[in-house]
């Protein structure tokens, strides 16, 4: 089920995208564009009160940190 994410934890998540250590860019560039073995992941998506890091919705693993 689909739930509105309120428009401050999708900047937060927006901030988080464009703000990403080198570990995150370096994973990302692993994960992105279907290249582990085909599964879709996407980064910094704001899911209820949590800003997940990485997940992919389809093998149903993600990945979060506390962000302050």
């Amino acid at each position: 089920m689909h739930r509105k994410v309120p428009d401050r934890h999708r900047h937060f998540a927006r901030t988080m995208r464009a703000d990403a250590t080198m570990a995150e860019n370096l994973l990302w560039q692993t994960l992105r564009n279907r290249q582990l073995e085909g599964f879709k992941f996407k980064r910094q998506v704001p899911l209820h009160t949590y800003i997940l890091d990485f997940v992919c919705f389809d093998a149903r693993i993600s990945s979060a940190s506390t962000h302050g």
